[in-house]
């Protein structure tokens, strides 16, 4: 199963190779001897060359123009103690992180897999079909089903209860054989069910959405202790969709700078339907909601 993914990313790759080399001028020749330079020595992944539209050339022109996050992940670890890339990227640990905190958190339904928490009763079951008949069977109104090690949004699906099935945001319907098939295909094997959250209602008005959009605030902690924040993002989910992830620009969800000083949205980043390169835009897509400008609610609240 993990091969023909592997060879269905490569397929797709491709494909948006030939589009990238037609829509940038570069020509196939001349960009795959650039698709080569900026995966090989400079680090980016497909996905990261091609929803930034980085064919055309622009490195060469202004090498300060895009890092790649293999880039920027060396530098980060840098700067981060070693050890804690865990406290973010295994969900399990985050939730007790969070808890030991006093931050508030989902709470924490049912896991198959990893059991490492501590925080709560909840369901354990030992495998992907018993999981999907919890979910299925009427216990919770309303879950969030994800991986603990997933990324990109993958995998992940707002489901509310619908007798003896569930319902995602984009109205597709899954009972207890269409959910195990579900975890089963997607590459995962851990996976934890939480409560669903849903938006603040001035952020579902924007984006006409109700699954959960967040603020995503970069911070460096200087050795005095003091915090402080280095620049803040708000991603917005689209209609129909599960999670607001950007996923290289292939979710079609939207990316909204935030102002340090004011807390409105400085520029909202939308990816275009081809997912090759992106576009500067002051309207949201779904709702044409004017974005520069809006103050995003509970912004200060959030840097505190």
């Amino acid at each position: 199963m993990k091969e023909s993914r592997w060879i269905g990313r490569r397929i797709s790759d491709f494909a948006k190779f030939l589009g990238a080399s037609r829509a940038t001028g570069s020509g196939l020749m001349r960009g795959g001897v650039r698709f080569l330079d900026l995966a090989g020595r400079q680090g980016f992944s497909p996905g990261e060359i091609f929803v930034l539209g980085l064919l055309d050339g622009r490195l060469a022109r202004d090498p300060d123009a895009a890092i790649s996050n293999e880039r920027l992940q060396v530098i980060q670890r840098k700067l981060n103690a070693l050890g804690q890339e865990s406290w973010t990227e295994d969900k399990l640990v985050f939730h007790e992180r969070c808890l030991e905190r006093g931050l508030p958190v989902p709470g924490l339904l049912a896991m198959v897999g990893d059991a490492a928490t501590r925080s709560a009763e909840q369901v354990r079951v030992t495998d992907i079909e018993t999981l999907a008949r919890e979910i299925c069977a009427g216990r919770w109104p309303a879950v969030v089903l994800k991986p603990v090690h997933g990324v990109h949004g993958e995998g992940v699906l707002a489901l509310e209860q619908r007798g003896s099935t569930v319902i995602a945001p984009d109205g597709q319907a899954y009972g207890c054989a269409e959910l195990a098939m579900h975890m089963r295909t997607s590459g995962y094997t851990s996976w934890i069910v939480q409560e669903r959250m849903y938006p603040h209602r001035d952020v579902s008005s924007v984006s006409g959405s109700e699954a959960l959009s967040t603020f995503r605030i970069t911070t460096l902690v200087r050795s005095s202790g003091e915090v402080e924040v280095l620049y803040a993002r708000v991603r917005l989910a689209s209609r129909g969709a599960s999670t607001d992830n950007f996923a290289h620009g292939a979710s079609g969800n939207v990316v909204a700078n935030i102002s340090l000083e004011t807390g409105t949205v400085s520029y909202t980043i939308r990816p275009r339907a081809s997912g090759i390169g992106f576009d500067l835009t002051d309207e949201h897509p779904a709702t044409a909601f004017r974005m520069a400008g809006w103050h995003v609610p509970l912004f200060r609240e959030a840097c505190a």
